[in-house]
């Protein structure tokens, strides 16, 4: 587990007041050490205390809010199959950010500020790094919301459900729907990974297709299996609904699976062309 929540305490309302205005205290304290700027009552040694006050406060502050971070972190992992630890180090940096601009005075809580906060670092970062950078952030969460829709059906149906299917359930135009499902999930191997090595307007060589096959390779085997049937590279293509049967899990378990083994793979070919 990258972060136990265990080893802190929760804070109240109460304690979020406190401690912010220790922070702020502490905050005031250092500037006026570091710059000299001392009332002439203030003794630095006082200040000194006050600064190191500060600095506890905020650590306590951080470690106790790390559960909403942790939360987020795993929420948007199973969405957009990243890897949460990584999701949890960007929601930390988003954590950081809302504790600056938090105003305890104004009476509400410091999580309902900072839920959104922590939640826009993370999705963005996840958005980022499942390959679908040239999307918005506001097109990529209506594709995930689609896409969650569509696996919650496959799981009461127990087969996949197609684009026509969800936009009949969803009253929505097919065409709209299926362009939309394209930002979460490619049409092609080839289209998908291949559209980010050097286009020169040819068919792609052989190489390149054993190059696809290298890096397949260096991905753990059961990522590359998958793979391989999904878009039937040496292997016979199977639909999701009957690999997903046959590796004894859901649908949408399966999904996870793909999507976090295209972005490696898109990664190993894109590092491998580099060099």
């Amino acid at each position: 587990m990258f972060f136990d929540p265990t080893i802190v305490v929760l804070l109240n309302a109460e304690d979020e007041s406190r401690l912010a205005a220790m922070i702020e205290a502490g905050l005031a304290a250092e500037y006026a050490l570091a710059t000299g700027s001392l009332c002439c009552d203030a003794d630095p040694a006082d200040l000194a205390r006050v600064r190191d006050s500060g600095r506890a406060a905020h650590e306590e502050f951080y470690l106790g809010n790390l559960r909403m971070v942790i939360n987020l972190a795993r929420s948007w992992s199973e969405r957009a199959g990243v890897a949460a630890e990584e999701l949890f180090q960007e929601g930390c940096v988003g954590l950081g950010w809302a504790i600056q601009r938090w105003d305890y005075r104004r009476g509400y809580r410091f999580s309902s500020f900072a839920w959104q906060i922590v939640e826009a670092a993370i999705s963005h970062a996840a958005l980022r790094r499942c390959g679908m950078i040239e999307a918005s952030r506001f097109r990529m969460r209506n594709a995930m919301q689609l896409r969650r829709v569509q696996e919650r059906l496959e799981m009461v149906l127990g087969r996949e459900v197609g684009v026509a299917e969800l936009a009949d359930y969803l009253g929505r135009d097919p065409g709209v729907v299926a362009e939309t499902l394209r930002l979460t999930a490619p049409s092609s191997l080839t289209d998908d990974l291949l559209a980010v090595l050097p286009d020169d307007g040819n068919e792609p060589s052989d190489d390149l297709h054993a190059e696809l096959r290298e890096c397949l390779d260096e991905l753990p085997r059961s990522e590359a299996f998958i793979l391989r049937c999904s878009y039937g590279i040496d292997e016979p293509p199977v639909t999701r609904a009957a690999m997903a049967a046959r590796l004894g899990m859901s649908v949408s378990t399966l999904r996870r699976v793909e999507s976090r083994a295209l972005g490696r793979l898109r990664t190993l070919m894109t590092e491998a062309d580099a060099a």
